[in-house]
């Protein structure tokens, strides 16, 4: 084995997210890889992983330079307000202002005087959304208890109910 084929770290991943991702990215590019210690983190760790076994992606030392050009390729737009992240002239599509933020839902482009700035930036239509999902859920939660205290009455009362209807039929 030469030396251009050994392996090399390309990069520590935080989670099985950012694994699945830089697979995805190696794999367009035809370049082979090995993750280690994929499958530890996920076992020892559970959904959240684990702080000190972190799957490592290794590439060989000939296709290290084309890996980090690759990650440092990859857009990292973060859509939080004030991040400096904006793409160049982009607008909010409501008040025609420079944009601010993103939509953490929808990705629409949030100006300043949006009312749903908040964390995470919602637009107004996700936000109104929102509202009406958790109407719709409290109207549901409120029809369950009506439908858990009916069937407690009904059960509390059959004791004394079935004496008088086997009477009544009588």
């Amino acid at each position: 084995m030469s030396s251009e084929d050994d392996l090399t770290l390309l990069q520590e991943c935080g989670d099985q997210i950012e694994v699945s991702t830089l697979r995805s990215l190696l794999d367009a590019h035809g370049i082979r890889y090995v993750v280690q210690g994929e499958h530890h983190s996920v076992l020892v760790g559970g959904l959240l992983g684990n702080p000190a076994i972190r799957p490592r992606l290794l590439v060989a030392r000939r296709d290290l330079e084309a890996a980090v050009r690759l990650l440092e390729a990859l857009p990292m737009v973060k859509g939080v307000e004030g991040d400096g992240a904006m793409p160049e002239g982009a607008q909010c599509p409501v008040h025609e202002q420079a944009a601010v933020a993103t939509c953490a839902r929808c990705g629409t482009f949030l100006c300043a005087s949006c009312n749903a700035l908040g964390k995470p930036p919602l637009c107004e239509e996700c936000d109104q959304r929102d509202d009406v999902e958790a109407a719709a859920r409290s109207a549901k939660a409120n029809r369950r208890r009506k439908q858990i205290v009916l069937a407690l009455f009904a059960l509390m009362t059959l004791p004394f109910l079935v004496p008088l209807i086997l009477e009544w039929f009588r």
